[in-house]
């Protein structure tokens, strides 16, 4: 019988997948760890959309980009053409390690892009370094005629916020498109409906060329301009069909009340909106017109008159600018953005 010790047993055991072999060398260049780096994109990054981040050799992020794909989208950058582009060159021989964040939608990884370049502000990363915030789409609601205005300063009442935005360009492009529909204000000018002296006031080039509406000459009234802004508003939160609802139901109203001009404004206006998103269509004066008054018009135009009412009708190329605001199926996407624009009231 084994007499008893005091001396603790010990037991060799070895991590789970270990097979005794050596571990494997760390690398010890730049061209190792980048090729490190590279079989971690392949094997471990997915095939959704997110944010990636390039760290140099002493883990610092150098360069922030986002992606629909990460996988093919930073797997790009361990191509040879990588190495060959002057704008990735230098970025590929200083890079030494990869990562990257998963997010839920590509506007959610645009915006965090953003985000983590101003925070950080990586040597690589050169557009979106400035302190500039997202552009806003604000409606004012506290005056008589309310102004619509692109802001990076929201207020924090007395407004209707549709936003952020990630392209001031784009959205400017949509702005434009919706003011030939809807006519609205976009100036400074505190118009209130009492003070008579406003109808002695010059309206701008936006009112000769149709685009407003021109409350600043009282041209129109306060109820018929606030029927504008909330058809504006309609049509940003999605509601497409029950904006051309609305208007098919005034425009029968205003024919049977011989308010004919009132009429005619809503049928264009409700043309135009069609033509937000459709192919382009034929604008019901069109359709009624003879083809040899089409003809007489062009040969006008081209004699250096002015051009006809019915050449005149705006086709609102900038669709793709006005999608994304309403969203290229006329609804709001998940999240409450339209493309990537929250709704919000302050």
């Amino acid at each position: 019988m084994a007499e008893p010790t005091d001396e603790p047993e010990t037991l060799e055991t070895s991590p789970d997948g270990d097979d005794g072999s050596c571990a494997p060398t760390l690398p010890k260049t730049q061209a190792e760890f980048f090729e490190r780096a590279a079989e971690k994109v392949r094997t471990k990054f997915p095939t959704t959309s997110g944010v990636y981040l390039f760290h140099d050799s002493k883990g610092r992020v150098i360069y922030i980009g986002k992606a629909k794909n990460l996988r093919a989208r930073a797997g790009s950058y361990f191509l040879k053409a990588a190495a060959e582009d002057q704008r990735t060159a230098q970025l590929v021989t200083e890079a030494y390690d990869i990562e990257c964040v998963e997010t839920e939608s590509e506007v959610d990884a645009l915006l965090m892009e953003a985000r983590l370049v101003k925070d950080i502000q990586p040597r690589f990363n050169r557009e979106l370094r400035d302190d500039k915030s997202f552009p806003y789409l604000q409606i004012t609601t506290h005056e008589d005629f309310p102004r619509v205005e692109i802001t990076r300063e929201p207020k924090s009442s007395a407004a209707k916020l549709y936003g952020p935005f990630t392209s001031m360009y784009a959205l400017r492009g949509a702005l434009q498109v919706l003011q030939k529909i809807f006519k609205f204000r976009t100036c400074s000018l505190d118009i209130e409906e009492q003070d008579e002296r406003w109808r002695w006031f010059r309206p701008c080039l936006l009112a000769s060329i149709d685009q407003c509406s021109a409350p600043c000459n009282l041209r129109i009234g306060k109820e018929e301009y606030r029927k504008d802004i909330a058809r504006l508003r309609t049509f940003l939160e999605g509601g497409r069909k029950k904006l051309l609802k609305e208007m098919n139901e005034e425009m029968q109203a205003a024919s049977a009340e011989l308010r004919f001009e009132m009429a005619a404004r809503l049928r264009d206006e409700a043309f135009d909106v069609r033509e937000l998103q459709g192919a382009p269509q034929a604008h019901p004066l069109e359709r009624r017109q003879p083809a040899f008054d089409v003809r007489l018009d062009e040969s006008h135009r081209r004699r250096g008159g002015r051009r006809g009412d019915r050449t005149r009708r705006r086709r609102l190329d900038a669709r793709a600018a006005a999608e994304m605001i309403e969203g290229p199926r006329g609804d709001l996407s998940e999240h409450g953005r339209c493309n990537g624009a929250a709704v919000l009231d302050a």
